[in-house]
């Protein structure tokens, strides 16, 4: 694998946001914006210790929508229908994939709760 590949990887890796929602993804393959939007504030708010405020849904579907979702897509690691608001897995690398389970394992201050909810293959 060539140094640009992997530091692309580890970029789109940099933000809990996009490990959130690939974690899930692995487990699940598929998922509503509305679905990946619970889980990223539950797991940006057990990262940081704070409660959900007034409005954090909102910027956080904000964000996903115009940030985090286009460039998961640009890299053609998942699809995302915005008229309907579906997520797929599209593919991932075995290098991305052995980077988030090192990532994942690395997470150890998410309660365990939290850490289920991305990890548990149960269909909800």
């Amino acid at each position: 694998m060539e140094a640009r590949a992997i530091s692309g990887t580890l970029d789109v890796l940099s933000k809990p946001e996009r490990r959130c929602i690939l974690y899930y993804l692995r487990e699940h393959e598929s998922a509503s914006l509305e679905k990946l939007v619970d889980l990223v504030t539950g797991w940006l708010h057990a990262m940081t210790g704070d409660t959900a405020g007034p409005g954090d849904d909102q910027r956080i579907r904000t964000s996903l929508h115009h940030v985090h979702l286009p460039v998961l897509v640009d890299r053609g690691i998942l699809t995302y229908d915005e008229a309907n608001g579906n997520v797929e897995l599209e593919s991932l690398s075995t290098f991305t994939d052995r980077i988030l389970d090192v990532t994942l394992d690395a997470e150890t201050e998410l309660p365990t709760e939290i850490r289920e909810q991305v990890t548990s293959a149960e269909q909800e």
